[in-house]
């Protein structure tokens, strides 16, 4: 028999003191939201199950408990009373979805609401699908059958010739505009108007003197174990979208958005379900659908990724193709993509690292051969901006040493008030702004571009033991450039008319882009800090930003001049859309806009709408002209770039919106108006619809009569 003595106190292992408890972060409780909205032309209704449920991000466990584990809460005790706490197991979220672990990737608990690592983007394209012919089965649902994987027949030409309505009829609208009373809109895609269905399936364009085209066999729902993980189509697909013109012409408007590592394709009213789910390896960060070849036999779909990756998706044809593999030529993640309105098949793409590149979407990356001479130096377009950049320090330094010369030949210091003035010493700008002309040209009109000189060239094949000498031929990228200025670039959008590429920059400045010169023509300067947020009219008339000064800015790049700052919101503006279904003399533009208030606000833009500061300035005032003179903002115009300085409130006309509402106890981020309904987003990966006002259909006009 043993006798047990337990060992004394002293002895034993010490419990570490107690951490002090940290305070935990209070949750602002969210507002009382509403349902309905009012605005002059009705109410705007919250509606519910007319879209798909958008799946929520939520916590990811920390550790999976293993069979037989200690649960949460448990201790074990030792002797002499020495206790230690157990193991803490973090419960499983509950599977209510196989994409739960997808959509949740890299979100993060704020204010007691989770958010997706990268803001929920959401993408709108109005497809037309024309009325079958008696007695034939439609043929669109045969191209996607059997979950996106079996080839189908192309479309019956034999459908009827049915013609599409416009998208925003007319008949609906109050009144004519006075400014531009022959404006008709522009149709959102090329397979909407005039045409058949037989002009809708384009054939893939051919690219080089080679004449060769995208490799087939890269399918959609053959992808597994690449940047796709997974593809998830709708089990009735086939059947929704043979569904489709049963009754006659019918308009659809799909949507596209991505939370997590998900990607999805849905359908606004009618399909209670998602039609088509997938999940990449990596978070997407931007998508773009190009509105001109989009139809109901054709996408193409552009997603970048947060490794720089471009994917091309085509749910119809069950085709995908990949650009930028692994970001080996660009090495950046994607910040935004934007299909060029002069054309569906070429696009932009915006990575974060300030570059713009241009791709084509039939072409394909450099490979493996032609990455080796591409790797072996420089890229081509880093050279080009190293040598841009020696240029301007050589002519900055030539300026100074002319300015210099002058302030002493007119011996008076720091020259006249004018000359101090337009110089940029006494004006108030953002920051790095507060230059002499000669540091700011640099800023201001330079786009530094690399153009593809061997995209015409054939493709060279590889020869063993021989290097190619041509890497870039029939290749992407286009082109890669990057603005002068350096400064980070927070958004850019094309004209409709694809006449101009506004850009805004964190330095406060929006560049107007000709996109057929590819010179910026215009700077205009914000009235305080960055701007964050760009869109045009459209009509291509006028564009409108949005910054962190909580201020809507409108300018008109035909006149080249600022026409109204619309206050209202109590954050930063975060996104801007207008609404091309009410255009008219009363109302002139409508526009809506949200910011990280959590507010929607609308806004009717006219010359009557317009008031007029209080204390106008006479021409004779600091600019020398009045307001609304595009030489009273002009200060000087560097290699042909016209810079607009902000004028102070006093000179500018200001605009009050028509309906201000908090509709979101989170930050808003996106913001979008279709024909039926507006669309708001916020950072929590939210969706809301709201049904428009019903509009009883206007007389047509005496002149329109006569025509």
């Amino acid at each position: 028999m043993e006798l047990y003595i337990p060992p004394p106190a002293a002895y034993l292992p010490r419990l570490p003191p107690p951490r002090p408890l940290l305070p935990s972060v209070p949750v602002v409780p969210a507002p009382d939201l509403p349902d309905v909205l009012h605005a002059p032309e009705g109410p705007y209704t919250l509606a519910k199950g007319t879209f798909p449920e958008v799946e929520v991000p939520g916590p990811l466990p920390n550790d999976v408990p293993r069979p037989g584990a200690v649960p949460a809460g448990a201790a074990m005790y030792g002797a002499g009373g020495f206790g230690m706490a157990g193991p803490s197991f973090v419960p499983m979220p509950p599977l209510s979805s196989p994409n739960v672990f997808a959509v949740s990737s890299g979100s993060t608990l704020v204010n007691g609401q989770w958010q997706p690592g990268h803001p929920c983007r959401l993408v709108f394209a109005d497809v037309w699908y024309p009325g079958r012919v008696a007695g034939k089965e439609s043929s669109f649902g045969a191209l996607v059958r059997l979950g996106l994987g079996k080839k189908a027949a192309q479309p019956d030409a034999a459908q009827a010739p049915d013609e599409a309505p416009p998208l925003y009829d007319e008949e609906f609208s109050d009144t004519e505009s006075e400014a531009d009373s022959d404006y008709r809109p522009a149709p959102t895609s090329a397979n909407q108007g005039n045409q058949g269905p037989e002009t809708h399936a384009q054939p893939p364009r051919k690219f080089g003197k080679d004449r060769k085209v995208r490799k087939e066999g890269k399918t959609l729902s053959a992808s597994r174990g690449g940047i796709i993980t997974r593809v998830s189509p709708n089990l009735n697909l086939g059947s929704i979208m043979d569904d489709k013109g049963k009754n006659g012409g019918e308009r659809v408007r799909w949507a596209f958005w991505n939370m997590g590592r998900l990607f999805v394709w849905a359908e606004e009213g009618g399909v209670a379900d998602n039609l088509a789910t997938v999940v990449f390896q990596q978070p997407p960060t931007a998508h773009a659908i190009s509105q001109l070849t989009v139809g109901p036999d054709r996408q193409d779909i552009v997603v970048g990724l947060e490794t720089g990756d471009l994917v091309y998706l085509d749910f119809i044809n069950d085709r995908t193709e990949r650009f930028n593999v692994a970001g080996k030529v660009i090495k950046s993640a994607v910040a935004s993509v934007h299909f060029d309105p002069r054309g569906g098949d070429r696009f932009t793409v915006l990575f974060a690292d300030n570059t713009i590149a241009q791709y084509h979407l039939f072409a394909e990356d450099p490979n493996e051969a032609a990455l080796a001479v591409i790797t072996a130096v420089p890229r081509p377009w880093v050279t080009a901006w190293e040598t841009a950049e020696a240029e301007e320090a050589v002519n900055a330094a030539q300026d100074r040493e002319r300015e210099a010369r002058e302030r002493e030949t007119n011996g008076n210091g720091n020259g006249t008030a004018m000359e101090r003035r337009t110089s940029g010493v006494e004006r108030r700008g953002s920051v790095g702004l507060e230059k002499p002309i000669a540091d700011r040209r640099p800023y201001l009109d330079r786009v530094i571009e690399w153009k593809n000189d061997e995209w015409n060239h054939p493709v060279e094949q590889e020869r063993r033991g021989e290097p190619i000498r041509q890497p870039w031929a029939g290749r992407n990228p286009l082109s890669v450039g990057r603005l002068g200025a350096g400064a980070p670039i927070t958004a850019m959008a094309y004209s409709p008319d694809g006449r101009w590429l506004a850009i805004t920059t964190k330095d406060g400045l929006l560049r107007l882009l000709e996109t057929e010169e590819n010179r910026v023509t215009d700077v205009f300067e914000s009235y305080f800090a960055a701007l964050t947020c760009v869109a045009w009219s459209s009509d291509s008339r006028f564009v409108a930003v949005g910054g962190q000064d909580d201020l809507v800015t409108i300018y008109s790049p035909r006149e080249s001049r600022l026409v109204a700052r619309c206050q209202g919101h109590t954050g930063f503006v975060t996104c801007i859309a207008f609404d091309p279904t009410m255009r008219s003399s009363g109302r002139g533009y409508r526009f809506g806009s949200v910011g990280e208030d959590g507010k929607l606000l609308l806004w009717d833009f006219s010359a009557a709408a317009l008031r007029k500061p209080r204390h106008h300035h006479s021409s004779s005032g600091r600019f020398g002209a009045g307001p609304g003179s595009s030489a009273s903002l002009t200060l000087f115009s560097p290699a042909g770039a016209h810079y607009h300085a902000a004028p102070p409130k006093t000179e500018v006309a200001l605009l009050q919106p028509v309906l201000a509402r908090v509709v979101e106890g989170n930050l808003m981020t996106s913001l979008h108006m279709g024909p039926k309904s507006v669309a708001t987003v916020s950072r929590s990966g939210s969706i809301k619809f709201w049904t428009r006002p019903p509009r009883a259909p206007r007389k047509r006009s005496e002149k329109k009569r006569e025509h």
